[in-house]
């Protein structure tokens, strides 16, 4: 990944995710990052669905909390989806789906915060594909999620404003360190609110830096699927302005990377 050798490194990942046939939790927590990074987001789903009945999650409180079950597959199975990207069809049917046993697994009084805790960071992540309208559905105070609920309302002006406050924030040493979903989101955000300069410059920098980067972006699942995301939506973004060799090379990256993924998110 960090010499640009993509196909190789796909090629790498389908390796080592065929020798584990029956993956210990352990090893399902080192092939999951490798299926998101290389497109496979049914498998993915598969895989985080194993252990998601007996995983604690995070409620905004601060306090541990064991969802049912059922809840806890869903949840897991729409932080797939989202987190690769789709199938679309596949995020609205298993966010729906989890809108209803929300109602039936979770008291009313309780239903805002476990939606927050369950859902929230997944539909950030999905609203690239389903919409900025989805954003407005939940209270959460991330600033990502309040850039995009910006934007949602209309504010193109403010939204750029809350992404350019954000750089800022973060300009200097740790500029570098900055996660590569983070850059996509913020990348997708600005382009949409008719910054798409902008978004190309921070897309050029995330992956201009991707030999200094450590190797944390391949074992963490958001990072390792954004990679692809990122590579599509800077292929688009050139395209946008009619640049077709920067647009072919781009989606040309993107296919080594993604060749194996489902057929529905292949570029």
């Amino acid at each position: 990944m960090k010499n640009g050798e993509f196909a190789a490194a796909r090629a790498m990942a389908d390796s080592a995710i065929l020798s584990m046939k029956t993956p210990d939790r352990p090893a399902r927590a080192l092939i999951a990052p490798m299926l998101a990074l290389t497109g496979r987001a049914r498998a993915l789903a598969h895989l985080l669905a194993v252990d998601a009945a007996t995983t604690d999650v995070r409620m905004p409180d601060g306090h541990a909390f064991r969802p049912h079950p059922v809840l806890a597959t869903t949840a897991s199975v729409f932080s797939a989806y989202a987190h690769v990207g789709g199938p679309r069809d596949s995020i609205i049917a298993v966010r729906e789906r989890g809108e209803r046993q929300l109602r039936s697994y979770a008291s009313s009084q309780a239903q805002d915060s476990v939606r927050t805790a369950l859902f929230a960071q997944s539909i950030s992540l999905a609203v690239p594909v389903i919409g900025l309208a989805s954003a407005l559905t939940f209270t959460y105070s991330g600033k990502l999620v309040q850039a995009q609920q910006t934007l949602a309302r209309g504010h193109r002006a403010a939204t750029l404003a809350q992404l350019d406050s954000a750089r800022q924030r973060r300009a200097g040493p740790t500029a570098a360190s900055v996660q590569v979903s983070q850059v996509f989101q913020e990348a997708w955000l600005r382009a949409a609110a008719g910054d798409s300069s902008g978004a190309i410059r921070q897309l050029d920098d995330a992956f201009g830096g991707l030999p200094a980067r450590g190797t944390l972006f391949l074992r963490i699942i958001s990072e390792a699927a954004a990679v692809g995301r990122g590579m599509r939506l800077r292929s688009e973004l050139a395209q946008r302005r009619g640049d077709v060799e920067d647009a072919q090379r781009w989606l040309r990256r993107a296919k080594d990377l993604l060749d194996g993924a489902d057929p529905e998110l292949r570029p």
